[in-house]
């Protein structure tokens, strides 16, 4: 209960808190008016090449172990229907 009464007070005096005045679009249009690249996209660019290339292997590898998977099942299942029709 007594957390409960603290937290009320907590919100209280947060929402008598007058909000600050903050303006930034003055700065934010410099900077675009600037024409100054903000940043390169090449360390992203490498990162996704190769998360795209690795999800790629995998993909292939799964796919692979499915396949092979599946043709030992279905060879096994194709060997207990010839011995039961024997």
């Amino acid at each position: 209960m007594k957390k409960h009464l603290c937290l009320r007070e907590l919100v209280l005096n947060a929402r008598s808190e007058p909000v600050p005045h903050l303006d930034v679009a003055d700065d934010v249009i410099s900077v675009l008016e600037s024409g100054q690249p903000l940043g390169s996209c090449r360390p992203l660019m490498w990162i996704a090449s190769v998360s795209s290339v690795a999800a790629a292997c995998v993909a292939i590898a799964s796919f692979l172990a499915v396949k092979a998977s599946a043709s030992n099942a279905m060879s096994g299942m194709y060997e207990v229907i010839s011995w039961a029709a024997q």
